[in-house]
């Protein structure tokens, strides 16, 4: 199998056992049932167990056999584990440290004026303002 294939995370295989797994645990009666879960079709279900599927896929079975619902952005945060802290500016060694970008206040008329100006002086051409007196 070529890397980046599709089955690099789940196999079709792999993905039939999850089927097998989630009528016998109750949580579905048929592939019907688990289309409506994942939001798929059931021609695309037919493929996954055929090829199997990415590491979205895999996630999403593995998020399934535990019980977990859909992400809900008003759901409890209080009981996520926290993520470790940065050591440091989380920079390899030897890189740059890079300026901060300034906010683009230009609009994009006035940035290709501020070009055209820039162009026509380094080619030593007169500008807007030299040709209009």
């Amino acid at each position: 199998m070529k890397k980046g294939h599709v089955a690099d995370f789940m196999s079709g295989e792999q993905f039939e056992t999850f089927v097998i797994k989630m009528v016998a645990a109750g949580a579905i009666a048929d592939a019907n049932d688990l289309a409506d879960l994942l939001g798929v079709t059931r021609r695309t279900i037919n493929r996954m167990r055929e090829v199997g599927g990415d590491k979205m896929l895999a996630l999403s079975c593995a998020a399934l056999l535990k019980r977990l619902t859909p992400f809900d952005e008003t759901a409890d945060t209080a009981t996520l584990p926290t993520l470790p802290k940065r050591v440091g500016s989380g920079r390899l060694p030897g890189s740059k440290d890079l300026a901060p970008r300034k906010k683009r206040t230009e609009t994009e008329a006035q940035m290709r004026q501020r070009i055209e100006a820039e162009v026509r002086a380094s080619l030593g051409l007169p500008t807007d303002n030299e040709v209009a007196a």
